[in-house]
C-alpha cells in the first residue's frame, strides 16, 4: 500500500506539551506543518524559516497552540525508518522533498520535529 497523509491527522504527543500560541494567517488542521509569513500559515516544501507543528486546528485569525515536534497518528501505508518530507500542499509525504521533517515509527504513526535539508 502506498503512503498516505493522515486524514484527519491525530496529534498523539507533542512537545512542548502546551505548546506555544500563535495567530494563524491561513486555515491549518491538527498536526499540520506550520512557519511564520506574516502570520502562522501552512508550511510548504519551499520553506527555509523555522518549522512548528499545529497542535489544534484553526481559521485565519484564530489563535492556536503550536510545538516544537509532535507525534502524529493515522498515517497509511508507511515504512518504519522512511525520511517524511513536505509537499508544496503542506502535506506529509515519504517521497523524497527539499526538506526532511520527521521519520515514521510504523506504518501509521510518524515523528516530526526541526526541518534539516534533505542530502
Amino acid at each position: 500500500m502506498a503512503f498516505a497523509d493522515a486524514n484527519p491527522r491525530i496529534v498523539m504527543e507533542a512537545w512542548p506539551k502546551s505548546g506555544t500560541r500563535a495567530l494563524l494567517a491561513g486555515d491549518i488542521t491538527p498536526g499540520a506543518p506550520v512557519r511564520f509569513s506574516t502570520g502562522w500559515k501552512v508550511a510548504i516544501n519551499t520553506t527555509a524559516t523555522v518549522l512548528k507543528y499545529a497542535i489544534e486546528g484553526g481559521k485565519s485569525g484564530e489563535y492556536i497552540h503550536i510545538a516544537d515536534g509532535m507525534v502524529i497518528g493515522g498515517f497509511t501505508g508507511g515504512t518504519p525508518g522512511n525520511p517524511l518530507y513536505i509537499t508544496s500542499a503542506g502535506a506529509y509525504t515519504e517521497t523524497a522533498g527539499t526538506y526532511i521533517c520527521g521519520y515514521m515509527v510504523t506504518a501509521t504513526v510518524g515523528i516530526v520535529g526541526a526541518s534539516t535539508l534533505a542530502v
